[in-house]
């Protein structure tokens, strides 16, 4: 759901003000960046505790499968589009290296990013896991959270931003942190006895739809979007624990279907935006368009390139 808040966030431009729910969706990328350190540390994190030169290239070609293939399909899309663009600006977009530094993040699909900084953590991830992985206790991974939580509100208060959203020269501090805080939540919740923690799971769900809904309201501000980050935080880690109704629906229907083509939905989601925006249509209809056809293409890319690619790369690794 991450992906379509996303989505939502971005459609929300096309009316003036800061629409309730929608005005925050900036925040699903951060509500992925934790989820994502919170997959690979379950899913790769015991392999890189007992020998990280050995899980290292398996790790990567599948990382590599995961999001190069639908990355590229979209930007040679683009490339019909934006037929001006240098060739060495092509090249990096091509690489995923838009966003350290080389040049501009807006040229080419503008959300591509956070995918950029996915990409950079993926090969950097050895080092990134290294101290979260080897945390033996629950103090320890409690203050380790808090620890960067506190170096995410510090760079951006030292930056003067409005909101996590506002400065793009701290995006990434912002995904390192958050990443980080996954997988520290990872090993936080496999040393938690096992438990029924649906309440406190759809309680923390409770208090970030009211803080979607209400801070639009009143104006992005730091503190709200830091908030909102501990209350991503301790949802995932309850929902990870729970075992009763909300988490056996989120788990299944149409948000299991759309979770699994969310990457998709992610990449090709600003050529819907993009190529409706100038049109001549009622708003309403063009935000529809921009969100079925969002959807569609997703399914369609997820069907015939991502997954292919995934099956690919785990019968040949």
């Amino acid at each position: 759901m991450a992906a379509l808040w996303v989505v939502f966030f971005h459609v929300s431009g096309l009316w003036e003000g800061e629409m309730p729910v929608a005005g925050l969706g900036y925040l699903g990328v951060d509500l992925f960046f934790i989820l994502s350190g919170f997959v690979l540390a379950h899913v790769h994190g015991e392999a890189f505790r007992r020998d990280p030169l050995a899980a290292y290239p398996p790790f990567l070609g599948r990382r590599i499968a995961r999001i190069f293939p639908v990355w590229l399909a979209i930007l040679a899309i683009f490339a019909l589009k934006h037929r001006t663009l240098e060739i060495e600006h092509w090249f990096i977009y091509a690489v995923l290296a838009q966003a350290w530094g080389a040049v501009p993040t807006q040229l080419v699909n503008p959300p591509g990013w956070s995918v950029s900084l996915e990409w950079a953590g993926y090969l950097l991830f050895p080092l990134l896991a290294f101290v979260p992985l080897r945390l033996r206790s629950t103090a320890q991974r409690l203050a380790t959270i808090a620890v960067l939580l506190g170096a995410l509100l510090a760079g951006y208060l030292i930056a003067g931003g409005i909101s996590i959203h506002d400065d793009e020269r701290w995006y990434a501090l912002r995904f390192v942190c958050e990443f980080m805080i996954g997988i520290v939540l990872r090993g936080l919740v496999a040393a938690t006895p096992d438990s029924r923690f649906d309440y406190w799971a759809a309680i923390s769900g409770l208090v970030i739809v009211a803080g979607a809904i209400v801070v639009p309201m009143i104006g992005r501000n730091l503190a709200a979007d830091i908030a909102l980050l501990a209350a991503f935080t301790f949802f995932l880690g309850a929902l990870a624990q729970a075992d009763g109704p909300l988490a056996r629906r989120l788990a299944g229907g149409f948000v299991h279907w759309l979770g699994e083509r969310s990457y998709s939905l992610y990449v090709v989601h600003w050529l819907f935006v993009e190529t409706l925006w100038a049109k001549e249509v009622p708003t309403l209809l063009k935000a529809a368009l921009m969100v079925a056809g969002s959807i569609v293409a997703a399914a369609i890319l997820y069907a015939v390139v991502e997954r292919p690619a995934r099956r690919w790369v785990r019968m040949h690794l």
